[in-house]
């Protein structure tokens, strides 16, 4: 990926285009110039010049996890199984929060909880774009500035209600 994704490569890309995918792909989780998710780092101020940062953690979420982002897996007194990041803690309830929803669990609803060594992000992101996709996508990231939505193209983001209004609380 880094041999196809040259400056010249990423000169040449749609960053509307990335923007779009970005918000379609990653804006669950992520917040970039103030608009997104807050599951998963902020990018805004990442290290957006940087090539290696970006495959190094798209390509391979799960190689260096911070434990402010490791997931949580809770079995619950009723069977299931939820993962995703403890967003809160009280002395009663735990606040657990996936790309699609949130959950607040009471302390006696949790049969077990262990955090994982895993990243709540999926591996492979890349795999499901093609080459242009790909250069959109990482030339949008490593853009310095929020650039616009291709012409007549609402936001993905203002299409759907963002998942933290999803409390499921159980």
């Amino acid at each position: 990926l880094k041999d196809q994704l040259t400056r010249d490569r990423l000169a040449t890309a749609d960053l509307s285009a990335g923007r779009v995918l970005f918000e379609k792909t990653c804006a669950n989780c992520h917040q970039m110039y103030g608009r997104g998710g807050k599951i998963g780092p902020n990018l805004t101020g990442a290290q957006r010049d940087n090539m290696d940062y970006w495959l190094h953690n798209i390509v391979d979420p799960d190689a260096v996890v911070s434990a402010d982002y490791r997931a949580t897996q809770v079995l619950t007194e009723d069977g299931r199984i939820l993962v995703g990041l403890v967003t809160e803690r009280t002395r009663r309830t735990i606040t657990l929060v996936s790309a699609e929803q949130t959950w607040t669990l009471a302390d006696d609803e949790i049969l077990e909880s262990r955090m994982m060594n895993q990243s709540p992000m999926p591996s492979g992101l890349l795999q499901t774009f093609d080459d242009d996709q790909t250069a959109n996508l990482i030339a949008y990231l490593s853009h310095p500035t929020q650039v616009a939505l291709p012409e007549g193209v609402q936001s993905p983001l203002d299409m759907a209600p963002p998942a933290e209004s999803a409390k499921n609380s159980e």
